[in-house]
């Protein structure tokens, strides 16, 4: 049984934007929401790793003094702990209600409904880390800074060079493999119909290679922003951040219209598989569900 976290099915083009903490926290949230993670119990197994993953997930990126690694590791178990008591019993609640519609014919709306709390739960993860995230933005420097800046155009030379090295056809297969497996990871092995449809879907939506450059540019104004922090006092530090937060989770209005028209074409997707899900795919879907419904409800429990 592998105890890597994987990425949910629901996963968009939008989510290689290169955030750092936006994406890192939807994801969390995401999989811990709907548990889209592959594993009898890896659920619990990563959750209460989670404030560890996010930390070494942070100095990967940024490689931080003692001191910073001290504060990052404090931020994160205080993370841990606040969503333990304020989110989690609404996670699990919200798996319980998609196991439970899981039952009956789905619409895309009906799949879409299932992370209509999501932008509320990211919010009020701001809220809750904004003032760790201050703490320890002010006291990067240089070292860190341009350790970070590495870290970006790294990960772009080998996305570059992932690229170059596939023709147009073996990228577009690659893209509906990704998909495939994930959607897999619930209902078990797709038809070649099902899989058919996936490609029309990665079809509609082309490379994403639009969202590199965009991704470029919020690395470039990530790194801007956390090198003005130092000199800041905290209060106008915190307003920088709050202002690049707003900035990223808003995006352009054209950002905004290829977000919601890739979630409802996901939606619709898996609305669609489950209406032609085979009996055997529908029991492995209610076994999935059941799993992770257990987990989440294993993790609330551990609270009382």
């Amino acid at each position: 049984m592998s105890s890597v976290i994987r990425k949910p099915w629901f996963s968009r083009p939008a989510d290689v934007a290169g955030r750092g903490w936006i994406i890192a926290t939807r994801r969390a949230l995401l999989a811990l929401s709907l548990a889209a993670l592959a594993g009898c119990s890896v659920v619990r197994l990563a959750y209460n790793q989670a404030d560890t993953l996010l930390a070494t997930w942070l100095d990967r990126q940024f490689d931080f003094d003692r001191a910073q690694s001290a504060l990052v590791r404090d931020a994160a178990t205080r993370w841990l702990a606040w969503q333990r008591r304020a989110q989690l019993p609404e996670m699990a609640a919200t798996l319980a209600q998609v196991r439970r519609d899981w039952e009956r014919p789905l619409t895309g709306a009906d799949v879409c409904r299932w992370t209509e709390r999501l932008p509320d739960w990211l919010d009020a993860t701001w809220q809750q880390v904004r003032p760790d995230a201050v703490a320890v933005a002010r006291q990067l420097g240089p070292a860190q800074w341009r350790h970070l800046e590495a870290h970006f155009a790294r990960e772009r030379r080998e996305q570059a060079e992932d690229a170059a090295s596939q023709t147009p056809a073996e990228r577009r297969q690659a893209q509906v493999d990704r998909l495939a497996e994930r959607y897999e990871r619930l209902l078990g092995p797709l038809s070649a119909a099902q899989r058919e449809r996936v490609g029309q879907l990665v079809d509609s939506q082309g490379d994403g290679s639009g969202w590199a450059t965009e991704r470029e540019r919020q690395q470039q104004e990530l790194l801007t922003t956390l090198r003005q922090l130092p000199a800041l006092p905290v209060a106008d530090a915190t307003t920088v951040l709050d202002s690049l937060w707003a900035r990223w989770r808003a995006g352009t209005p054209a950002q905004r219209m290829l977000r919601e028209q890739t979630q409802q074409a996901h939606c619709q997707l898996l609305a669609e598989l489950q209406a032609s899900a085979s009996p055997r795919q529908r029991e492995h879907a209610r076994r999935q569900w059941a799993s992770w419904e257990a987990d989440l409800g294993a993790l609330v429990a551990q609270m009382r």
